[in-house]
């Protein structure tokens, strides 16, 4: 069947078996991963890395795509990843050593966080917009916040620690939890309620779960342009830059149009292509070349060419951010 599905795949459409077939694929690999990092399970690793094509046993990343993207703050949907990831290699096993190379990395001291990691386990893992919170089987929660460049790395042997692994956590069963964060804009932190965080940050819902209702709230009564709205974490979490560019291209949306300037109809369309983009880039494991053909993440750059007018794509600023959009698609009407 797997066959079939890639054979019809490799056709570059966008389709249900398309999905299906990379979801497959998908949880063997977490299958594998979780096999091979649990020491007591007879396997022959080799063989299971050279078939998922998996770099090495120590470097264990599925996100091939997330990991080669340079200077583009991980979002929604590259967190969710991390979340997955980490879903499947780093909980339930019990924590020996914590290690911190900058401790400017620490939102609380490196003290606190041995006494609060060392000995429990991570048990649990909770994602609200860029934030991921890992719950332990001690007193406190795990806030992760990835910044520009931080992801996880999950290995066992110590001369294949990540060059920017500037934080590690070792299990029991020999193997670390590295936290990747070459230019440090990352950190961890130690909380004690996740929704008291989300209140004194001032987080929405996660974007994923928003409602259109809650949606609409948060836009009443502003007055300012969509782009800068969308990218607010009290409105929609998660959204960052490049998504609230793709948003708007998909619902052909000007980026300077005003929100008080908007109708009804207009914010229903924002928010249905919202949830589209989320789902496109979480079923893709956000790699971007994987999107449907018609995203604007694929020629996402000063003059390049619109997919559906030829027209030309334009670059501004707004609130400081570079934004992208189609002169001739998204017209401010």
């Amino acid at each position: 069947m797997c066959q079939q599905l890639a054979r019809r795949s490799s056709h570059k459409t966008y389709s249900d078996d398309l999905f299906e077939f990379k979801k497959t694929v998908q949880i063997l690999k977490w299958n594998a991963i979780k096999a091979i990092s649990n020491t007591e399970v007879s396997i022959e690793k080799d063989k299971v890395q050279s078939l998922l094509k998996i770099p090495s046993l120590s470097s264990v990343v599925i996100f091939d795509d997330i990991k080669k993207t340079k200077n583009r703050m991980p979002e929604l949907p590259e967190v969710e990843g991390y979340k997955i990831y980490i879903d499947s290699t780093s909980l339930h096993k019990k924590i020996t050593a914590f290690e911190c190379r900058d401790p400017r990395l620490l939102k609380a001291s490196k003290a606190d966080f041995e006494k609060h990691l060392i000995d429990s386990e991570l048990k649990a893992t909770e994602r609200i917009g860029k934030y991921l919170f890992i719950k332990t089987t001690g007193k406190k929660i795990l806030v992760i916040h990835f910044g520009m460049t931080g992801r996880p790395n999950y290995y066992k042997e110590e001369e294949d620690r990540p060059k920017y692994g500037h934080i590690v956590l070792t299990f029991e069963n020999g193997f670390h939890f590295a936290f990747e964060n070459k230019r440090k804009f990352g950190w961890w932190d130690l909380i004690d309620s996740i929704p008291d965080y989300k209140a004194d940050h001032k987080l929405s819902d996660d974007a994923r779960d928003l409602s259109l209702a809650d949606f609409k709230t948060s836009l009443s009564n502003r007055k300012t342009t969509i782009k800068t709205v969308l990218m607010d974490q009290s409105v929609a979490a998660g959204v960052g830059n490049w998504m609230a560019d793709e948003i708007l291209y998909q619902s052909k949306i000007h980026p300077e149009k005003r929100v008080d300037d908007m109708s009804e109809k207009h914010i229903e369309t924002i928010f249905d292509a919202m949830k589209k983009v989320i789902e496109v880039a979480i079923e893709n494991d956000a790699h971007y070349s994987d999107f449907p053909e018609d995203f604007l993440i694929h020629f996402r750059k000063e003059g390049a060419t619109c997919y559906h007018t030829g027209g030309t794509i334009k670059k501004i600023k707004l609130g400081g951010r570079s934004t992208y959009f189609s002169t001739k698609w998204q017209v401010i009407v």
